[in-house]
């Protein structure tokens, strides 16, 4: 009769994970190192504390701010006694766990001796399960004499996706809704929705982000040494186990390590050492036997963090150590600007075990760090993209003494403080294109942005301090011309024009004239966006965009509707409700306008829904 082997005693930590981690970038106001300086600020790197935070934020130029759901935490009468409470202060947790960085140990590493822990995580599952369903479906419909799916329509059976949700609906469980059916037809299916770069041609897949959930799920397992390789030898030999191509690549070290663990081992007999956990204490303290309870706290987190270099590798950057376990809030300030960061949080637990001194018998409380499962990545780019305000205050004068036409305007105040040139633009009138005249590059970055406008040398005159004031020499008494300003901040983003004015002499006054024909905020591409009423003395008023259709010579008009998605959802699954159809009591007005009579007349546009439920 056989007999297995005595069951070991398995060790297991189970650390609450960090959920809902994001990080984000927060620009405050431009300093000259902001690409090349990473020092970040010791006062506010990796603090939770609010009040802090709020009193320095004026004073960092730039941080990534971080906010999570803290770590679930279940507590017990013991899990403060007087060990614990005296490493895990607020105060001291800082310097304990910058101290032991090498001494924290991930909750998966925390086993008992013989055994090998396995975290899978199968990546490729969407694909896969897409791949499942399409092959099944094709086979099953073969088998029961349906037609090949490569032909559109044969007698007898169509391949359709309504007659293949139907046929998964007959062939799986009750359990299965209809509903979930037809839409995995829809999105799951790989390569049914696609799109392409414009530069390159290349198509590019997408996926929901309810399908690419399943790639985070992940599963922890514990397995003993000696019957390591026969268990993984198992699972790999089922094609369609979740974790068959992860579990292949470990075949040949899982052999090495249960031969070695059966070589070492006695069958049938537990040794004394295989009941002891493996934990690296960071403190060892003696104790007297009735006084000490194991525990185990939360007591901070740790941010680990990685840049993005430039031959697409990434470094490993000293991490962020927030101390407590109530706060949902950190700040990282050691970063630089354009930088790409990647970023994933573990919970740090202090744990307390009590151990016995074999030769003494004396008691001690070994404590050791250790941290939960990472979280999901955030990435974040260091950059701000918000552009600068034009120049405004702006004021003509008529230098009587010199004969020129001084522009003058004011400085733009921003909390951000990168404005770096100003650009004026000249023409002529509205139906032309502005010119640049000058451009005033006080640029003092170290490391300046690459320009995406490259402007002619001899229009930009380089200076280190900025000048608000432009002498047009071309302009003469008989001159009429349009002026406008735009700036340009240190990362290359470039403001919308400044309001634009119309400036002539006026001999008869002897004095120099100028109206308004434009406010500021219109495009570069398009000045005449914000035309006001008058700009054009020949035809008046004159807007870039009409709310209308002008048509002439027609009786009759012929609308049609053909949208490229019959149903919108959110990210829930939520109907948007972008449109409305007949059922639903939607309707659109078509107003048509006779000129020549001044007579209207409305029109009820209704869209009918003719999908069966």
């Amino acid at each position: 009769m056989p007999i297995s082997y005595p069951s070991k005693v398995v060790t297991i930590l189970d650390v609450p994970e960090v959920h809902k981690f994001k990080a984000r970038f927060k620009y405050n106001f431009f300093v000259t190192d902001e690409k090349t300086n990473d020092s970040g600020d010791a006062r506010l790197h990796g603090s939770s504390d609010a009040e802090l935070k709020n009193s320095l934020r004026k004073r960092i130029p730039r941080w990534v701010e971080f906010r999570f759901d803290p770590a679930d935490v279940r507590t017990n009468n013991s899990v403060d006694n007087e060990f614990v409470k005296k490493i895990s202060d607020p105060k001291n947790v800082q310097r304990i766990i910058s101290e032991n960085l090498d001494k924290i140990q991930k909750e998966i590493d925390v086993a008992s001796k013989g055994y090998s822990t396995l975290n899978l995580q199968d990546r490729s599952i969407a694909y896969k399960a897409s791949q499942l369903v399409r092959f099944s479906t094709r086979v099953r419909g073969r088998s029961l004499g349906y037609k090949s799916p490569y032909y559109k329509k044969k007698r007898g059976w169509q391949y359709t996706r309504s007659n293949v949700a139907k046929l998964l609906n007959d062939i799986t469980s009750d359990y299965i809704s209809g509903k979930w059916l037809i839409r995995a037809m829809g999105s799951l299916r790989y390569r049914s929705v696609f799109y392409y770069r414009t530069r390159s041609g290349r198509r590019r897949y997408y996926r929901p982000r309810w399908v690419r959930k399943f790639r985070s799920i992940k599963q922890y397992v514990q397995i003993n040494d000696k019957f390591l390789h026969d268990i993984l030898i198992g699972s790999v030999a089922d094609p369609t186990s979740p974790y068959m191509h992860e579990l292949s690549k470990k075949i040949k070290d899982a052999e090495q390590i249960q031969e070695s663990a059966r070589k070492d081992g006695t069958p049938g007999i537990i040794n004394d050492y295989e009941y002891a956990p493996n934990i690296t204490p960071i403190s060892i303290d003696r104790v007297n036997p009735g006084e000490f309870t194991s525990a185990v706290k939360i007591i901070g987190y740790i941010i680990d963090k990685w840049e993005l270099q430039p031959n697409r590798s990434y470094k490993k950057c000293d991490p962020v150590i927030v101390a407590g376990s109530n706060s949902g809030i950190a700040v990282d300030t050691k970063i630089k600007y354009g930088a790409y960061y990647v970023y994933r949080i573990r919970a740090i637990a202090l744990a307390q075990f009590q151990a016995i001194d074999e030769e003494t018998a004396q008691l001690y409380a070994i404590s050791g760090l250790i941290s939960s499962r990472s979280s999901r990545s955030a990435r974040v780019r260091c950059k701000e993209y918000r552009p600068p305000t034009p120049p405004s205050d702006l004021d003509f004068v008529w230098d009587y003494e010199e004969k020129k036409l001084m522009i003058m305007w004011s400085f733009p105040v921003t909390p951000q403080r990168d404005i770096k040139r100003f650009q004026v633009f000249k023409r002529a009138d509205i139906y032309e294109p502005y010119e640049l005249q000058i451009e005033y590059d006080f640029d003092d970055s170290e490391v300046p942005d690459p320009r995406s406008e490259q402007p002619r040398r001899s229009r930009v005159i380089d200076m280190e301090d900025p000048m608000t004031i432009y002498w047009d020499e071309e302009f003469t008494k008989e001159s009429v011309a349009i002026y406008s300003l735009c700036s340009i901040d240190a990362h290359d983003f470039s403001s919308n024009y400044s309001a634009q004015y119309a400036v002539w002499f006026d001999e008869t006054k002897n004095r120099l004239m100028k109206k308004m024909i434009s406010p500021s905020g219109a495009p570069k591409p398009y000045p005449n966006f914000y035309l006001c009423e008058g700009a054009d003395p020949v035809n008046g008023e004159i807007n870039l965009t009409s709310d209308c259709m002008k048509d002439s010579g027609h009786t009759s008009c012929r609308i049609f509707f053909d949208p490229e998605y019959l149903s919108i959802t959110g990210e829930n699954d939520e109907e948007l409700g972008l449109w409305s159809t007949l059922q639903e009591g939607g309707s659109y007005k078509l107003q048509i306008i006779n000129t020549d009579r001044q007579k209207s007349q409305l029109v009820d546009i209704k869209i009918d829904d003719l999908r069966t439920k």
